[in-house]
């Protein structure tokens, strides 16, 4: 277990006064990111900001974890990270695309960070939560991460626990 600076965590999900720079405002979602994941022991960023070149779109993040030594063993090698630090909820549409994008390099699995969630009714499976249930029928899971799911993370064992949490309660409750 490694100790993560919970002021630090707070100060950044807190900070908004970007005015209208999305990129940096999105960009500040992207470093919390990177600073919980890399204390990660054998998890290491290995790509920022990763343009597909058949339709301009991005990886946000992409993290190499070494599965057989590290605390993230039931995840894959590769984790992409999608980041939306929006005020309002994430809609459907958003997950569809990134799961188009990581279906389209093989993937079966990324990790969705929307600060304000997503849309819908997650035990009605409406909105959101519907488009999820459909991506994991297409078989590929994406755990959505929220600033609730984060403001009180304090050591890397929350974080190995929250997504165990995430990826049992997606598969076998959607």
């Amino acid at each position: 277990m490694v100790k993560l600076d919970n002021t630090k965590i707070r100060k950044l999900l807190a900070s908004r006064d970007f005015g209208h720079n999305t990129t940096k405002y999105g960009q500040q979602l992207e470093d919390l990111i990177c600073y919980i994941f890399e204390k990660l022991p054998h998890v290491s960023l290995k790509e920022r900001n990763l343009q597909d070149r058949s339709n301009g779109r991005e990886i946000d993040l992409v993290f190499w974890n070494d599965h057989t030594h590290s605390g993230l063993y039931f995840l894959h090698s590769i984790i992409p990270v999608e980041c939306k630090n929006w005020s309002k909820p994430v809609t459907g549409n958003e997950l569809i695309m990134f799961a188009t994008l990581l279906k389209n390099r093989g993937l079966s699995f990324g990790i969705f960070v929307a600060r304000s969630g997503i849309t819908g009714k997650e035990l009605k499976g409406t909105d959101g939560y519907g488009d999820l249930q459909n991506i994991l029928h297409d078989g590929c899971k994406i755990l959505i991460i929220t600033e609730r799911d984060l403001e009180n993370i304090t050591d890397t064992d929350q974080i190995v626990e929250l997504l165990k949490q995430k990826l049992c309660k997606l598969v076998i409750a959607t």
